[in-house]
């Protein structure tokens, strides 16, 4: 659920993409691949119109 396209994650050490904790994520939100569908059919991260679709679809 790291977002590796984020400017912010290309700009961390390889110690800190080594090590990635929860406190470094909530320091740097963008890191957190968005969004985050939860619905009755699972859990989807990031957007796919398609599979939105599907997904939303009742």
């Amino acid at each position: 659920m790291i977002n590796k396209r984020s400017t912010t994650y290309r700009n961390l050490s390889d110690n800190d993409k080594q090590n990635i904790t929860i406190q470094l994520t909530l320091d740097n939100p963008t890191l957190i691949k968005r969004p985050v569908l939860i619905t009755e059919k699972g859990v989807m991260v990031g957007f796919s119109e398609k599979t939105y679709a599907i997904f939303t679809n009742e």
